[in-house]
């Protein structure tokens, strides 16, 4: 979960896991989402995080090496959350 700067604000214990795996990184709160997001992961990010701003759902998928060169499969979908 992601406050409206991004920021994480929770996340569960496979998350976790996964993005220690997948970035060599460990998640934590108040840290950016954008931390992660490599250069080259996401390529339109910075449309992707102005479309979720404005509240509007992004699916996608993408293509990335990790640190040790594996090729991975990545979907992704984003859904603001409205007060």
């Amino acid at each position: 979960l992601l406050d409206r700067d991004l920021k994480i604000l929770s996340f569960n214990e496979k998350a976790k896991d996964t993005f220690l795996n997948l970035f060599n990184k460990t998640l934590s709160q108040s840290t950016s989402i954008k931390d992660f997001l490599i250069t080259g992961f996401i390529s339109e990010s910075d449309s992707i995080f102005k479309k979720i701003k404005d509240g509007e759902v992004v699916t996608g998928e993408t293509q990335f090496r990790n640190m040790e060169g594996k090729l991975y499969d990545f979907a992704f979908n984003f859904t603001p959350v409205l007060d």
